[in-house]
């Protein structure tokens, strides 16, 4: 088992007193070398314009609403937000295409919609069908080969 040392006090060393100087007081005055620079005064200014980089207290709370609106829950009343995921596929240059002429004719009916949208669509129309016919449509497509398009030289 260890043992502690018992601390054991110093005798205190004695201190000098500290002795009188004399002390001259200088003003605060700079030296004539040292004189202070003319400054220019602003003239008071008017309130500043906002930066275009900033936002007014307005213009905060209209984009608060906006970013709320954007919120949709689609469908859902839990309140949460859906996780989308981020994909991307190769697809010939025909079907890309039909992706215009589909919009288009959206367009056309009186709704603009995006590619997303259009896609989602057709996986809703997809999973409607019955399996027989599922298989019938995606045996009729060409098949395409996988991975990104390789450079042009």
């Amino acid at each position: 088992m260890a043992t502690r040392k018992k601390a054991v006090a110093t005798p205190a060393k004695p201190v000098a007193a500290p002795t009188a100087r004399a002390v001259a007081i200088k003003p605060n005055v700079p030296a004539p070398s040292q004189a202070p620079k003319a400054s220019v005064a602003a003239p008071p200014s008017a309130p500043k314009a906002p930066q275009p980089g900033t936002e007014s207290g307005k213009a905060k709370d209209a984009k608060d609403k906006r970013k709320k609106e954007k919120r949709v829950h689609d469908g859902d009343s839990g309140g949460k937000r859906k996780k989308m995921v981020r994909d991307s596929f190769t697809m010939p240059t025909a079907d890309y295409a039909l992706i215009g002429v589909l919009k288009s004719r959206t367009l056309a009916a009186g709704t603009a919609v995006k590619k997303s949208e259009l896609l989602r669509g057709g996986l809703v129309a997809l999973a409607a069908m019955s399996p027989a016919q599922l298989i019938d449509l995606i045996s009729a497509m060409p098949a395409v080969k996988t991975g990104r398009p390789g450079k042009k030289k």
